[in-house]
Parts: C-alpha cells; structure tokens; sequence
C-alpha cells in the first residue's frame, strides 16, 4: 500500500502479509481522518486473490464479488477525499514456488495449474481496469513486466519472479516506475472531476 500525492513525496509505503482487498481497504478505513486528501495504491498478490481447488486441481478467483464490492468501498472513500486506486495483479509458477517441496502433491499438474492462474490474473486484471476506470482513475499496470503482452498474447516471464512468485528488482523497479508515472496523471483526472463537481455545483444554484 502506497499513500502520498506527489511522485516524490510519498508519505508512507505500507506492508502487510497476506493482505487481500478486503484488509487494505478496512485499513484505511481505520485511518479517514489522517489520511484525507490522500492518493492510496493498494497492490496485492495472487495467493491472496484466488483459491485452489484441490479435487478440480484448477486455479480461480477466491471472490467473485470482489469486484463490485471493491468498487463500492472505493466509491464510499472518495466522500473522505480518500482516492484508492487499485494496481493490477502479477500470476506466480507453481513449479519454482514449490521446487523446495519434498514430496508436493501436484507436481504433475504445476503447468496445468499454472496457465488456469495465469487466465484468472488476465480477468482480474481486466475487471480492476474498469473498477479504476468507473471510478474515473488512471490504471497502474504494475504486472506488464512480468505478464507481457506481445503480439495480442500475454506471455508469463516468470523468470523475473525470484522464488516464482514475489519479484526480483527488475520487476520492482518496474512497478515502482509504473506508480510514480500514474499519480500525477490520476491526481489530474480527480482534479478535473471536482472541477466538473464545482462547476455543476454552481450552475445548481445561478452562481454562474
């Protein structure tokens, strides 16, 4: 979780493990009066988001009302001044993350396993979009470098990931590229929002 208003004045940088959607934003909620009038990017990982089913041996989406509900909760804080937006997420290799496993009981089904969290991440990523976008905010791809799309297809360089699923620091400094270049094209999209908001406001009431 990232908070600050400018590229080069973040206030806070904010970790916590195994943290879904669901934390995150019940944290900020804890913090409305501190944090007002702040920019808050929350990124969380696949192992977060999704479930495995073990009979199926298939990856999908732990929640598939996350998306509304997020979207709610967004909108709530934007009453506080409190703007979220939400970073895209990153698939992680089953095969790497478990290679220290002695005896794992899905080795044979790693890949399988693999490409169905890979698709899963795709939609995800996708319906994140268009929450950041219903909600008039500026996307940050943080998962481009490692999910690269190439020719019209998403290939998974999970090389850059350093265990398979949390990334090394080329895909770091990616990410953190990502962040910086999206808040001032955000802050300029919520600016031109209040406008609108101020301007209607005034016409409301004959002011201009």
């Amino acid at each position: 979780m990232v908070r600050g208003m400018q590229p080069e004045n973040v206030d806070s940088v904010l970790c916590f493990s195994g943290a879904d959607w669901d934390f995150l934003l019940s944290y900020v909620c804890q913090h409305l009066i501190e944090w007002k009038s702040s920019l808050v990017y929350i990124l969380t990982g696949p192992v977060e988001l999704t479930i495995l089913d073990r009979s199926r041996r298939e990856v999908a989406l732990r929640h598939e009302y996350s998306y509304k509900a997020l979207e709610a909760r967004i909108t709530q804080l934007k009453k506080y001044q409190i703007y979220v937006v939400v970073c895209t997420a990153t698939p992680m290799h089953f095969s790497r993350y478990n290679s220290r496993c002695m005896n794992p009981l899905y080795i044979d089904y790693y890949e399988e396993m693999t490409e169905h969290l890979t698709q899963s991440v795709i939609k995800l990523n996708q319906a994140i979009t268009e929450t950041n976008r219903r909600n008039n905010f500026a996307t940050p791809f943080v998962h481009s470098f490692i999910l690269k799309r190439m020719r019209g297809e998403y290939k998974f360089r999970h090389q850059y990931l350093v265990d398979g699923l949390h990334p090394g620091m080329d895909a770091i400094r990616h990410m953190e590229m990502v962040i910086s270049e999206n808040i001032p094209k955000t802050i300029n999209k919520i600016i031109e929002e209040l406008d609108k908001f101020c301007q209607e406001k005034m016409l409301e009431h004959n002011i201009i």
